[in-house]
């Protein structure tokens, strides 16, 4: 029987509480709003060009890194951790943030939950999943990533982290991981703007000895072409 991971998350939390957001979800939100200042140079039929409400989830928060950022490039976020200490740490450090602004607070929302038990919105226009889908059962991954799917828009953004399947961590039951093949039957459909796979022998956060194999990922779902030049890189 396979070992299950047992992660220290205060220990990982105080390791990374000063590290800058994924360069993945900086690249994405770039991508999006150059997109934007495209559509409004093309109003639609009666010439006007309508405003975007801009609406992401951040799956596994974490103490904020990634959500923050969305908050201050004015995005509605709906951040999901399964650890309550996560969502505590960045409930303050949005406050912290808000430089008394009243409407800051109502931009953020919180789930304290596993993936499989999100309560999804409607619609979205963006999925950040910095290095937290490993962490999804892997047994409701398929429901977590079918659901992720039809929720975005039309023409909305994905942008995360898949561990591959030569990763150390894939040794353990409860870690999801990947092979190249069954990454790109989950992004089938979808336009690739990166793809850059990572293997080396490196460190944790929190300074364990690690053998990562890491797929960085950005792609665009069905609906808009982005005129960004599709990216695949292999390390």
């Amino acid at each position: 029987m396979s070992p299950s991971f047992n992660a220290d998350w205060s220990s990982y939390y105080a390791a990374v509480a000063m590290q800058p957001p994924r360069h993945t979800l900086i690249r994405t939100l770039n991508l999006f709003d150059r997109d934007q200042r495209l559509r409004a140079r093309s109003p639609n039929e009666s010439g006007v060009t309508s405003p975007v409400m801009r609406r992401a989830i951040d799956l596994g928060c974490g103490n904020g890194r990634d959500t923050l950022l969305l908050l201050e490039r004015g995005w509605c976020v709906l951040a999901i951790d399964a650890e309550v200490q996560a969502i505590t740490a960045l409930n303050d450090r949005a406050k912290d943030r808000a430089y008394g602004n009243p409407d800051f607070d109502r931009y953020l929302t919180t789930q304290c939950c596993a993936f499989e038990d999100i309560c999804w919105p409607a619609s979205l226009q963006l999925v950040n999943a910095s290095f937290s889908l490993p962490f999804c059962a892997p047994d409701r991954f398929s429901d977590v990533w079918h659901t992720l799917r039809q929720t975005l828009q039309a023409g909305g953004w994905f942008c995360g982290q898949f561990l591959g399947d030569r990763d150390e961590w894939s040794a353990y039951d409860n870690v999801m991981d990947v092979s190249r093949s069954e990454l790109m039957v989950l992004l089938q459909g979808a336009t690739i703007v990166e793809l850059e796979e990572e293997e080396y022998d490196g460190r944790t956060a929190t300074g364990t000895p690690k053998h990562w194999h890491i797929f960085h990922v950005i792609v665009q779902f069905p609906g808009a072409t982005s005129r960004e030049t599709s990216r695949d890189n292999t390390a």
